[in-house]
């Protein structure tokens, strides 16, 4: 039994430095010492002397006076900020932030109705450190807005109820206080939302679920799905729509009267009123509450 773990171990050493050489023979072969192939560890090179301890700030605004319907904002690191105004001209104000600042520039281009805003790198073959966050107000005669961020907040302030909005970001909270059809989506942060439009569609992984149900027109459709966090809705008094809510292991509760097909702790299934819309809301281990404003 000794003469086979001692053979064993032998055998297992003798596979660790044959392991620890193909190691040590990929790092000397791919840091440099292949001629054409750039070094893989010398990530402060692409920046040359540029020191990272230089923090710079800059703040600017552009005004824009042409007509459109739709502003397409998109952004990687930093929030956006939209607003609406009476005025007839629209004003994008950001500002940049990081060691590389001066490294970002601010796209802002009309085409087909649309304006679209951005950063872009002035050196496409690198992208230093850099961030920028976005203020922009608008008219209220446009008609859409899609905003999408990596890491940073969205929020939308002062839009007329027949604003179609699509808002996505990766870590970062959603807030709109009036939208029509509204899709959003966000995978760590939570969701707050006024809805009034006829199609709704709300996705969050690990973040809160909260809204207002304005108004919901006959034949509109609200769907609503989250993982790990509550979803909380407030409807006007007036409702009238079928209800589909499912939680794996949250409880289900709605205020509303309502003709029940299926109803227990995690599930819900039924009509308020003649059920000429729905609203079907699903969580994993999230509450789900239909209140009354």
């Amino acid at each position: 039994m000794k003469n086979k773990t001692r053979g064993t171990n032998v055998l297992g050493a003798a596979f660790a430095l044959v392991t620890l050489g193909i190691v040590i023979f990929s790092i000397v072969y791919l840091t440099g010492h292949r001629p054409g192939l750039r070094p893989c560890f010398r990530p402060l090179e692409r920046w040359g002397d540029r020191d990272f301890g230089s923090w710079k700030r800059t703040e600017e605004e552009r005004r824009v006076d042409e007509v459109f319907s739709t502003l397409r904002v998109q952004n990687i690191s930093g929030s956006i900020e939209i607003r609406g105004w009476d005025r007839d001209y629209s004003l994008v104000r950001y500002t940049r932030q990081g060691p590389f600042a001066d490294e970002l520039e601010v796209v802002i281009e009309l085409q087909n109705q649309t304006l679209s805003v951005y950063p872009a790198h002035t050196n496409a073959m690198r992208k230093p450190p850099a961030s920028v966050s976005f203020e922009i107000a608008v008219p209220e005669d446009v008609h859409s807005i899609i905003a999408g961020s990596v890491s940073g907040s969205i929020e939308l302030f002062g839009m007329g109820p027949e604003v179609d909005q699509e808002l996505k970001t990766v870590s970062g909270r959603i807030e709109t206080d009036n939208a029509g059809d509204l899709r959003a989506s966000a995978t760590s942060g939570p969701i707050r939302f006024r809805f009034s439009g006829r199609e709704l569609y709300i996705k969050t992984v690990s973040g809160r679920v909260s809204g207002d149900i304005l108004d919901l027109a006959r034949g509109g459709t609200c769907e609503l799905a989250s993982v790990s966090g509550p979803v909380t809705l407030n409807a006007f008094k007036e409702l009238d729509t079928r209800v589909a809510f499912k939680s794996t292991s949250g409880t289900v509760h709605c205020e509303f009267p309502i003709q029940t097909a299926v109803r227990n702790k995690n599930l819900l299934e039924g009509t308020i009123g003649e059920g000429s819309s729905s609203i079907e809301i699903t969580s994993t281990s999230g509450s789900i509450s239909l209140n009354r404003r």
